[in-house]
């Protein structure tokens, strides 16, 4: 169960992240996290430490379109930055408006089925709704402040998760994981860390930052 973040200042803020104060993830390497992982259509993804919301806002951005994106962070002016900034960034996007194109990669006029592979595309993304969210959690809080607040926050429908923490943090974060999706096959990507005692499936150096790959089978 997770604790609930309090009105804040800044230095209020660096005392209560138990786990680290939030960095920017450069946008590059937030892409190459989730390719990483192999997010898909049929993902549930959180990222903790969520701060801008900047790894959710990529989830839902192709090839990735997630069904669902999560971010949970300590600070409460940063989870309603994000929330504000969510309803911009899905109105730009243009989210569940149709592709117009109607010419295949060579630049020619498709066939009748080809056309109608091209509609079935377009309906889809069409139906494309991904749920967005944002909560005000402390992950290592110990005093359960608001019980449904806590409750909302369950990682166990969490196919991909991603964070960016200290090794330190990631040692406290560890057991969390294990307990919660443990024989799950989550996916879980570290930006720059490695979370200890884990073995990495994959890693990969991305304008020069190590992202590491583990499957909690």
């Amino acid at each position: 169960a997770f604790g609930t973040g309090e009105n804040q200042n800044f230095d209020d803020y660096l005392k209560s992240a138990n786990l680290s104060p939030w960095v920017p993830t450069p946008d590059m390497v937030g892409r190459s996290m989730l390719e990483l992982a192999g997010a898909n259509r049929d993902d549930i993804h959180y990222d903790l430490g969520s701060g801008d919301g900047r790894l959710n806002f990529l989830a839902i951005d192709e090839p990735f379109c997630v069904k669902k994106t999560v971010g949970i962070d300590v600070d409460p002016k940063l989870v309603h930055f994000a929330q504000e900034r969510s309803k911009v960034i899905l109105k730009d996007r243009g989210l569940g408006t149709p592709s117009t194109a109607a010419s295949d990669a060579n630049g020619d006029v498709v066939g009748d089925d080809e056309e109608t592979d091209t509609q079935a595309l377009a309906e889809s993304i069409v139906r494309y709704k991904p749920e967005l969210c944002f909560i005000c959690a402390d992950l290592l809080g110990k005093e359960k402040k608001d019980k449904d607040q806590s409750s909302a926050v369950d990682l166990s429908e969490c196919t991909i998760l991603t964070m960016y923490f200290v090794e330190s943090a990631l040692t406290k974060l560890k057991p969390i994981l294990e307990e919660h999706l443990g024989g799950t096959g989550c996916r879980i990507v570290t930006n720059q860390y490695e979370v200890p005692g884990w073995e990495a499936r994959k890693v990969e150096i991305v304008s020069g930052l190590k992202i590491h790959l583990y499957v909690l089978d």
